[in-house]
């Protein structure tokens, strides 16, 4: 699915996160890069998201961040508020696949490992924040994909790579808004039916 101009840099997380190969057309290194990838460990979601954002190739066009994980974080420094203000901050759009049952519930990502938070019945549903993909996604104008066993990985990774080619590209020159600060955003589609999906609003 990758043109030979494509550059794409692969990053790996367990407890840590690694990066494998940098930017780079080399279709041979990429994949040695995904093949010595093992599974283990803790999981530095976070982290790995917020480090994936600010990777930047040298090549200009159009940035996409795949997140292959189960969804939950169990060993970042940053918490994911972090991951989701620089997603505000870039261009990139970022897609997710988590690789878990459909519907399977988890905590929000404001009541993570180091939220201080217990689970069980004493936590306060005010804390069952978004899921922390989901939010990720939904604030950069991408989303998130299930696959619920291993071998849709590759139907996933086809399907988000045929949408992301066939966007839209659509610029907006605000007027008569404050400079700074977050300033929500929502694209609709005028006397048609339709869903939109889009950044959710930009930072000046």
């Amino acid at each position: 699915m990758l043109r030979p101009s494509d550059q794409a840099a692969v990053v790996t997380f367990d407890d840590y996160v690694t990066l494998r190969a940098d930017w780079t057309t080399d279709r041979v290194r990429l994949s040695s890069a995904i093949g010595a990838s093992k599974s283990g460990g803790a999981t530095a979601l976070h982290d790995a998201a917020y480090t994936a954002l600010t990777l930047r190739a040298a090549q200009p066009g159009r940035t996409l961040a795949l997140i292959f994980s189960d969804g939950e974080d169990t060993a970042s420094w940053l918490y994911g508020q972090a991951a989701i203000d620089i997603a505000r901050r870039t261009d990139a759009v970022v897609y997710a696949v988590e690789l878990r049952p459909k519907g399977a519930w988890s905590p929000g990502y404001l009541l993570d490992f180091h939220s201080g938070v217990q689970m069980g019945a004493s936590a306060p549903r005010s804390r069952l924040m978004e899921r922390f993909l989901d939010t990720l996604a939904t604030e950069s104008g991408g989303q998130v994909l299930n696959a619920s066993r291993s071998e849709q990985l590759h139907e996933r990774f086809v399907q988000i790579m045929t949408e992301f080619r066939t966007r839209y590209l659509i610029t907006y020159s605000p007027t008569g808004v404050e400079r700074g600060g977050w300033h929500p955003l929502e694209v609709t589609v005028k006397n048609r039916k339709g869903h939109v999906i889009a950044r959710r609003g930009y930072l000046r």
